[in-house]
């Protein structure tokens, strides 16, 4: 009997906890996302994930697709994922397409391109 009334009651609170994150229009983990760089932009977490299994072209593809020319509101995004790029050492940007040359050029480029 306990277990159907905890059942019951915990289903009642998920229910009333999606309800005013609807209303309020908040994300359930609000604290959380708030804390990190990327907040809950999706963009920002398909670049870190490609980015962790060293899928840089896919990744760098991907930044350009959501780069808009005169949109300075997308250069934070840009100037992110091309410094956790530069964080890898060059072997690794090597043997994954990339120099640090090109690195620097394609933030320099995204920075260009934003301020059109």
């Amino acid at each position: 009997m306990d277990f159907n009334q905890d059942w019951f009651m915990r289903n009642i609170e998920m229910l009333s906890e999606g309800v005013a994150r609807k209303l309020l229009q908040k994300p359930k983990h609000e604290e959380f996302i708030e804390e990190l760089p990327g907040g809950d932009d999706p963009v920002w977490w398909q670049l870190r994930a490609l980015l962790a299994k060293h899928e840089f072209c896919a990744a760098e593809d991907l930044l350009w697709e959501y780069l808009r020319p005169g949109d300075p509101a997308c250069l934070p995004l840009a100037e992110d994922f091309y410094k956790e790029l530069g964080k890898q050492d060059d072997s690794a940007l090597l043997a994954h397409g990339f120099s640090r040359r090109e690195v620097q050029e394609g933030l320099a480029r995204a920075r260009e391109y934003v301020e059109e």
